[in-house]
C-alpha cells in the first residue's frame, strides 16, 4: 500500500479509536463494572465452574452422602439461588446490550452523516466537471453525469426506500 494511502488509513483509524475512547470515558463506573461482569460470565471457565458447583451441591446434598442434607432433593435452595442468579445476569446482560445499542446508534449516525457529506461533495465535483465540459466546448456530454450532478433529495431517497420496504413486506405477507 502506498504511504499516502497508508497515512490516510492510519489517520482514519486513529479518529475512530479516539471516538471509541471518548465513548468509553463516558461510561459511568457502575456500567463499567457491569461490562466487566458480562465479559467474565460469557466464558468457558465460568460455564465449567457453574457445572462443577451445581454438581458438587447435588453430590453434597445427596441422601447417599449426607444423612441430614442442607438442601435435599429436589434441591429447592439450589433452584432458588440459580433463579435469582438468572434474573440478575439477565438484567446485567440487558444493560450491557442497551449500552452497545446506544454506541451502535451513534456510529450509524456518524456513518450516515459521512455518506450524506460524501454525496454532497460528489455532486459538487460533478457540477464542476460539467462546467469544465461546457468551458471546453465538449458537445457529447453524458446525460447520466448531468443527472448525477443534480442535488439528491434525502426526502426522495427516504420515500423511495420506504415504498420499497412497504411493497416488500406486502409481497412477503401475500406469500
Amino acid at each position: 500500500m502506498p504511504d499516502p494511502i497508508r497515512n490516510i488509513v492510519q489517520e482514519n483509524f486513529d479518529r475512530v479509536a479516539e471516538l471509541e475512547l471518548d465513548l468509553d470515558r463516558r461510561i459511568n463506573p457502575i456500567e463499567r463494572k457491569l461490562h466487566t461482569v458480562t465479559k467474565l460470565i460469557g466464558t468457558l471457565p465460568i460455564l465449567v465452574l457453574h457445572a462443577l458447583l451445581v454438581g458438587a451441591w447435588c453430590l453434597i446434598n445427596s441422601p447417599f452422602i449426607t444423612a441430614d442434607p442442607l438442601d435435599p432433593p429436589p434441591f429447592f435452595g439450589l433452584v432458588t439461588a440459580l433463579a435469582i442468579e438468572t434474573i440478575a445476569l439477565t438484567i446485567i446482560i440487558l444493560m450491557t446490550q442497551n449500552y452497545i445499542h446506544r454506541v451502535a446508534e451513534l456510529k450509524n449516525h456518524v456513518i450516515l452523516q459521512m455518506i450524506l457529506l460524501n454525496e454532497q461533495e460528489t455532486t459538487k465535483v460533478l457540477e464542476v466537471l460539467g462546467r469544465v465540459e461546457r468551458a471546453l466546448g465538449i458537445e457529447d456530454r453524458d446525460e447520466g453525469l448531468e443527472a448525477m450532478a443534480q442535488n439528491t433529495s434525502t426526502d426522495d431517497v427516504i420515500s423511495t426506500v420506504r415504498e420499497a420496504i412497504d411493497s416488500g413486506y406486502a409481497d412477503a405477507d401475500d406469500a
